[in-house]
């Protein structure tokens, strides 16, 4: 934030990033709640949200430019 050559707006990502599934068991653990995970076809996936049903089954690496 006190950087004066980054201009405008930034996305930052955390700098090891994890699996949804394991931040998921990680937060269940941590708020001691049952972790309910069902298992969804991907074809079922990309037939009910089209292309960001690949986003949700294939991941993005993110690595933020303006911070690298």
């Amino acid at each position: 934030m006190e950087n004066k050559n980054v201009v405008g707006a930034a996305n930052a990502t955390a700098p090891y990033p994890v699996r949804n599934k394991e931040l998921t068991e990680t937060l269940a653990k941590v708020l001691r709640r049952p972790l309910i995970l069902p298992a969804v076809p991907g074809f079922l996936l990309r037939t009910a949200l089209g292309q960001f049903g690949s986003v949700l089954l294939e991941g993005q690496r993110v690595v933020p430019k303006k911070f690298a």
